[in-house]
């Protein structure tokens, strides 16, 4: 009889009506082999590396999608890299191996509890098996290996910002993802974008007549004249990706120059908590019941106080 294991609970993550604006599409990302590697030899014992361009696409994920990272390794593994790896703490959401399923020999992460429309969930794996229950929702990641040349994460980025912005008010996702199957998901983008262009250029066109017909009849009964739409919606909505697509660039520029500022608060952060622990009498129920002593983070503007 195989083993089986189940999620402790029908509900991963939190209601969605309580997390104040959320984005509509929610993006499940995989840890191992898609955003990180881990090798291990004699002589370092394991080692981790970051997938070229991971910094930026969290950045850019975490603000276009409600972001959750799901990994099949267990949270005393799993928190300890992602703590390095994501330190500002851009993806708060984040699901491991108690999360899963077990089932037949297999790790599988079900979607269908993550307490969010299964209609709205895009995933990205780099095992198929992981998401074998809805294959619908995947876009299949190349596995890293440690490849220093590799570009996916950046090259996806475009896709993000179509699926996001352009998307966003789509019912069900998982017909455009379908689309993507099997393809090179970057250059599959470019031809998929042009083709919505042309779709939706040819719709504006068919339209066009009925809105000058209009407008001249709103004109002639209100006396005043009836402005014409001068740019189609889905221009609109490209400028609007265009536009967002440059502040995420130039955000994460002040992000980034600022990065070992925001180390150092974190880092005396982590200090102030360790030294507190250690100058504090607490007792395990103290610890259950009222959690570990706060300590006041400091704000990314100003620079630790010194010990």
């Amino acid at each position: 009889m195989p083993l089986k294991h189940e999620p402790l609970t029908d509900k991963l993550l939190p209601d969605k009506d309580t997390i104040p604006n959320l984005p509509p599409l929610t993006l499940v990302i995989n840890l191992d082999q898609t955003l990180i590697y881990s090798s291990w030899d004699r002589k370092h014992g394991w080692r981790t590396a970051k997938r070229p361009g991971v910094d930026y696409f969290l950045y850019a994920a975490s603000n276009l999608f409600e972001v959750v990272i799901f990994t099949s390794q267990p949270s005393y593994v799993a928190e300890q890299i992602l703590a390095k790896l994501d330190p500002l703490g851009m993806v708060p959401f984040r699901l491991f191996r108690e999360s899963t399923r077990y089932v037949d020999g297999k790790v599988i992460k079900d979607i269908s509890k993550l307490n969010r429309d299964i209609s709205k969930i895009i995933v990205m794996d780099s095992n198929p098996d992981a998401y074998s229950l809805q294959p619908e929702n995947v876009i299949s990641v190349p596995p890293w290996t440690g490849d220093p040349n590799d570009s996916f994460l950046v090259d996806t980025i475009p896709f993000l910002e179509g699926i996001a912005l352009l998307l966003s008010e789509v019912q069900d996702i998982r017909p455009v993802i379908k689309e993507f199957r099997g393809k090179n998901v970057p250059e599959f983008y470019l031809e998929w974008e042009e083709q919505w262009k042309k779709k939706h250029q040819q719709e504006w066109e068919k339209a066009k007549p009925r809105k000058e017909g209009l407008a001249r009849f709103l004109s002639l009964i209100g006396g005043n004249q009836v402005q014409e739409q001068i740019m189609p919606q889905y221009q609109q909505a490209l400028l609007h990706r265009q536009m967002v697509h440059n502040e995420l660039i130039e955000h994460y520029k002040s992000v980034k120059d600022r990065g070992p500022e925001l180390q150092r608060a974190i880092d005396d952060y982590e200090k102030k908590f360790q030294e507190s622990m250690k100058n504090q009498k607490i007792t395990h129920w103290q610890l259950l019941t009222q959690g570990p002593p706060q300590i006041p983070f400091p704000q990314p503007d100003q620079p630790p106080q010194s010990q």
